[in-house]
């Protein structure tokens, strides 16, 4: 019975603070697995009228050659290197060394509705390949060097996954998200690879069919997007919105980017608070919002319309909450919240910590500004098709509200003071972060993985794995499972007359009769001062 009880508060208080209309679209997912509706709605084989659609290879922008070529000289080696290990067969996965491309799946001979992961098994390591984010680092090294290989590496890659992973069926089409990051990389080979020599038409024949079958999966199961609120929808309501364009000129491709477009604006401009916090309160999921916003900004221009106003302005101001955060030296940021390993966008070179890339678009697309001098880190920018932009001031002079920095641009520290309107993603209020010339001194621990023997299910979430005060050995807010946190933590800034001291408190505690405050001082170049109060 008390069992009972608990779960009805829990569920009561979901409701409360997630809001009903989450907690309703996850029944609805739920009713309709049960009910066999995906499945017809997904078919295992759709009719052959279905299978291809004309297809637009015409989104991403093809640099000019010349100019491609000598930004990416420092970083020529690096690319082609990376590339030459997918053709051996290896990849590297969340930015970590080589390990063999493996495009299989569990269960790939039913439905994905009926296929199952062995619970220990982080489904990343399953899902991450079949993004296709190698694909982008074969189209690259092609279009550099017009080595032959590299689109025949291709090729044969994505023949492997179609035979190994028969549409609607397994893993790998299980989620509408996965699908459509899967989408936008195989619009970009479509794009990059149709000169190429190895590029026969039948094989454009079956990349047109696979993009008809990756468009169509995503809309049945948007109810699950919707439930979760998150990067889930960006992506695929920005799946449909790409799909829409690519295939444009059916009534069914059209609907597809009208719904696209509608629920990606809508996502943008609730996920996205005013001060540029994303929902998630992770810094990797802000990052894959930032390059679905910079994608959604290029298919605004290949459309020839204009982002509608509040959908720029929090685009705006979300780079801006990545730029306070940003390590000039390094292009490093804090390990802030949830971290899976996604680089969705594979755009440039460098290291998968290195945020420079997808500041620097960000900044010219949205705020029409450079951050930093010309360099590798503008490929991405190149191939978004954004132009040059003036260079702006120090990024320590760039301030926002839900994280507040202090110090100069080798020596900084910052302080977390958040009001929460979205998931909290850990119990980390009043996190301290150091830096110190490219290294993050005092940092954050991050997430290791979702899905592993106890104690890694997430487990660095808890409170006492942050910078920060424990309170008779609770988190600052109730577990609820691996990915909610109920009873939320709210924090709030207190003012400082001093500009080297920033002070804030949360009330994680409160029900236990304390609130916690916190300070932190820059006495000088590289002396801080953390001090803490538990007031009663």
């Amino acid at each position: 019975m008390n069992n009972f009880i608990d779960k009805s508060q829990t569920v009561i208080q979901a409701v409360r603070e997630l809001g009903f209309a989450q907690v309703m679209y996850y029944g609805i997912y739920r009713l309709g697995l049960a009910s066999g509706h995906y499945r017809r709605k997904t078919p295992v084989k759709y009719p052959l009228a279905q299978q291809n659609l004309p297809t637009h290879f015409d989104f991403f922008e093809l640099p000019d050659k010349i100019i491609y070529g000598s930004l990416l000289d420092p970083a020529t080696e690096d690319l082609i290197n990376e590339a030459e290990e997918i053709l051996g067969g290896q990849v590297r996965l969340f930015g970590g060394p080589p390990v063999a491309l493996d495009l299989s799946a569990p269960d790939s001979t039913v439905h994905w509705s009926r296929a199952r992961l062995d619970s220990s098994t982080d489904v990343k390591f399953i899902w991450e390949p079949a993004r296709f984010g190698w694909a982008f680092v074969l189209g690259r090294a092609f279009y550099l060097s017009q080595d032959e290989r590299f689109a025949e590496g291709f090729w044969t890659k994505f023949e492997e996954f179609t035979r190994l992973n028969p549409v609607n069926c397994g893993l790998n089409w299980a989620s509408g998200q996965e699908v459509a990051l899967r989408l936008i990389a195989l619009v970009f080979a479509g794009q990059v690879f149709a000169g190429a020599g190895m590029t026969t038409p039948h094989r454009m024949l079956a990349l047109n069919s696979a993009i008809a079958a990756h468009s169509r999966r995503i809309q049945p199961t948007l109810a699950y997007a919707r439930a979760q609120n998150n990067n889930h929808l960006i992506s695929e309501a920005f799946g449909l919105a790409l799909a829409g364009w690519v295939l444009r000129g059916t009534p069914e491709a059209d609907r597809w980017g009208r719904t696209g477009w509608r629920l990606l604006n809508q996502a943008f401009q609730t996920q996205i608070a005013e001060d540029g916090t994303y929902i998630q309160q992770s810094m990797n999921y802000h990052r894959l919002m930032l390059h679905l916003g910079l994608l959604t900004d290029l298919l605004a221009r290949r459309k020839q319309v204009k982002l509608p106003v509040k959908t720029d302005e929090r685009l705006q101001a979300g780079t801006r909450w990545l730029l306070a955060q940003l390590d000039e030296t390094s292009g490093g940021v804090p390990n802030l919240g949830s971290n899976d390993g996604a680089n969705i966008l594979a755009l440039a070179t460098g290291t998968f910590q290195d945020y420079r890339p997808v500041a620097q678009a960000a900044a010219k697309a949205f705020l029409d500004k450079s951050i930093f001098s010309l360099g590798p880190w503008d490929e991405m920018a190149l191939w978004l098709g954004l132009s040059d932009a003036v260079l702006t001031e120090k990024i320590d002079n760039i301030r926002i509200s839900a994280i507040r920095r202090i110090g100069k641009s080798k020596t900084w520290g910052t302080l977390r003071a958040v009001k929460y309107h979205g998931r909290p993603a850990h119990a980390d209020q009043l996190q301290v972060e150091l830096w110190h010339k490219g290294e993050n001194i005092l940092r954050d621990a991050g997430t290791f993985s979702y899905n592993a023997p106890p104690p890694w299910q997430n487990g660095l979430a808890a409170t006492r794995y942050h910078n920060a005060i424990v309170v008779d050995h609770k988190s600052q807010m109730q577990p609820a499972g691996r990915f909610l946190w109920l009873n939320w933590a709210n924090g709030q800034w207190l003012e400082s007359q001093d500009a080297d001291v920033l002070i804030a408190e949360h009330d994680g505690y409160k029900k236990d009769g304390v609130i916690h405050r916190r300070s932190l001082q820059r006495v000088k170049e590289d002396h801080w001062r953390v001090s803490d109060w538990l007031l009663q």
